[in-house]
């Protein structure tokens, strides 16, 4: 704390952020993620259809990681307030269509737009998974 009364006697404000963004890192991590969202939902669901019980111990507790870690995720598309984001979010990653289909599904809009909506989806995306 004694730093940051240095830096204002020296002309400098630091601002404190209620709730830290997340990294450069954090929103790659994010974005890795919810690439392979569709994939992973569908392996839980195999899984679940075969039987949980059936699974050794170890294998339950990774797949309860993953389960939770995959409700995160859906949560946070959940909390996207702008609703053309949202929607081109859960085209891409939730439904798990290409980025080729996903601009195509969206024609009227140029493929930048869409590209752009996407990057702030999971940008805001790992905001929400940071708070949680």
């Amino acid at each position: 704390m004694g730093d940051t009364s240095a830096a204002s006697n020296q002309g400098t404000i630091e601002q404190l952020e209620f709730f830290p963004r997340p990294t450069k890192n954090e929103i790659c991590q994010v974005k890795r993620e919810l690439e392979s969202y569709y994939k992973d939902r569908m392996q839980l669901l195999a899984l679940e259809h075969r039987g949980i019980h059936r699974m050794a111990p170890m294998k339950i507790v990774e797949y309860r990681k993953k389960l939770n870690r995959l409700n995160d995720l859906h949560c946070a598309v959940q909390m996207i307030v702008d609703k053309s984001i949202k929607e081109v979010i859960e085209c891409r990653y939730i439904e798990g269509n290409t980025n080729k289909w996903t601009v195509a599904h969206f024609q009227p809009w140029d493929e930048s737009t869409v590209n752009r909506k996407l990057s702030e989806g999971i940008r805001v995306i790992a905001d929400a998974l940071k708070m949680m």
